[in-house]
């Protein structure tokens, strides 16, 4: 199971972001786009297809193009996700 944390600024419903959690996990490829870039994800990539859940940090990428995308890319089974308080997001974890 991994957990992302996703901070969507334009959604204002008093609890701006998005915690995603992924079960069932084919593959997790971890590699930073550029390491001088600050950790705001500003561009996502969903797709649900197959039976499967693909997630990148970079929109506008294709199925086709997920296995040898160079940045943060998931493979999954499952996901849930829910809103978090971003004032209490260590407390509100479990």
């Amino acid at each position: 199971m991994v957990s992302d944390i996703y901070n969507s600024k334009s959604i204002n419903r008093g609890k701006n972001i998005v915690e995603l959690e992924f079960s069932g996990i084919e593959y997790l490829k971890l590699f930073p786009y550029d390491e001088e870039y600050t950790c705001e994800i500003l561009g996502v990539t969903l797709i649900l297809e197959d039976g499967k859940i693909f997630w990148c940090d970079c929109d506008g990428i294709s199925k086709e193009e997920f296995p040898d995308y160079r940045g943060i890319s998931i493979c999954a089974s499952e996901l849930r996700w829910r809103w978090v308080d971003g004032n209490n997001i260590e407390t509100e974890r479990e």
